[in-house]
């Protein structure tokens, strides 16, 4: 037998407003039209990241650190590790004095460009191209945002 719960408003026990709800795997959301599902808990950002030219976090979620590892190589660890190292990372930066963003490159060579190198479970790099478009550069900053399984 199923069951349902029709509330407006889910509270703490002692009434003052917030609550931590704990979902399942399994958990799914209906789409408007009612025809299609999505797991709810595999459809999130695991973790995101906002960096500038000395790969220092400005804003982030679900990474603990960042280091530069050199002329346009930033590292970022993960808070909690991933379960594989097969996760989906969509990133952009910007030329060090544009400060224009420029994101979802076509391929590698282009102002803009991002590559994302070193994948594990706990941690990956991010590897800008500089204003010449022709290297490895220090960009202005770069914007990732990480998708996968945590472990």
């Amino acid at each position: 037998m199923t069951s349902q719960l029709n509330v407006d408003t889910i509270v703490d026990k002692a009434g003052s407003g917030g609550s931590n709800i704990k979902m399942a795997n399994t958990s799914t959301s209906v789409s408007e039209g009612g025809a299609a599902t999505t797991n709810v808990v595999q459809g999130l950002c695991k973790a995101f990241g906002n960096n500038n030219a000395a790969a220092s976090l400005r804003d982030s979620f679900g990474l603990s650190s960042s280091s530069d590892e050199g002329t346009g190589n930033y590292r970022f660890n993960f808070t909690s590790n991933m379960s594989s190292d097969d996760f989906a990372v969509v990133t952009s930066t910007n030329g060090a004095s544009s400060g224009e963003v420029t994101a979802f490159q076509s391929g590698s060579g282009e102002r803009g460009f991002c590559n994302v190198r070193d994948q594990t479970t706990a941690r990956y790099g991010v590897q800008p191209n500089g204003d010449d478009a022709s290297s490895a550069g220090d960009a202005g900053a770069s914007y990732h945002a990480i998708f996968g399984d945590l472990a």
